[in-house]
């Protein structure tokens, strides 16, 4: 039900801003994918940092357990890990640019390895934690969207993916 709920708190608002979007193009195909998308990479970011505190944080022996694995030094290294690739999500969400590839290419790789290694611990290890079991479907989700959603951005409005100086866009170099 958790992760359930992460996905509400990353659409929920993009569908409110689709519906309150003030923008000439509004509810036009390539502005709506804008928003879905940068609405994922921003929130997928908050989330992130928010999962990162949680395995370093004073909860840290629960959030081990509900995830089926002991309390160890490694855990801090996972919850630094999702506070880096949540800090990436939002300076991508923010400068656009050079930004958006690498933030993509570093959730693709760090959640489907968190993926690869939740379904190992329950094939290998009987591991049907919930929180080690139904991670696997937003640790391969995310990235996944994230692709097809920057990919569809890139066809439909590429523009929206240009760098940010100041709040506005500015042209993509040649």
């Amino acid at each position: 039900m958790f992760f359930v709920v992460l996905w509400f708190l990353i659409f929920i608002p993009a569908l409110i801003h689709i519906f309150v979007d003030r923008h000439p193009r509004r509810r036009t195909r390539g502005r709506v994918l804008e928003l879905l998308f940068f609405w994922q990479l921003g929130m997928g970011g908050a989330l992130s940092i928010f999962g990162g505190f949680g395995h370093i944080g004073p909860n840290h022996e629960e959030i081990a357990d509900q995830i089926g694995f002991a309390q160890s030094p490694f855990q801090w290294e996972v919850g630094f890990a999702d506070i880096a690739a949540g800090v990436l999500m939002l300076l991508a969400t923010w400068k656009r640019g050079d930004f958006i590839i690498p933030a993509i290419i570093a959730i693709a790789i760090m959640y489907i390895g968190d993926a690869i290694g939740h379904i190992w611990q329950w094939y290998e290890h009987d591991n049907s934690e919930p929180y080690n079991t139904y991670s696997i479907q937003a640790d391969l989700l995310q990235p996944i969207l994230l692709i097809i959603f920057y990919y569809l951005v890139k066809r439909a409005r590429p523009e929206a993916l240009a760098r940010r100086r100041h709040g506005r866009h500015t042209p993509a170099a040649a």
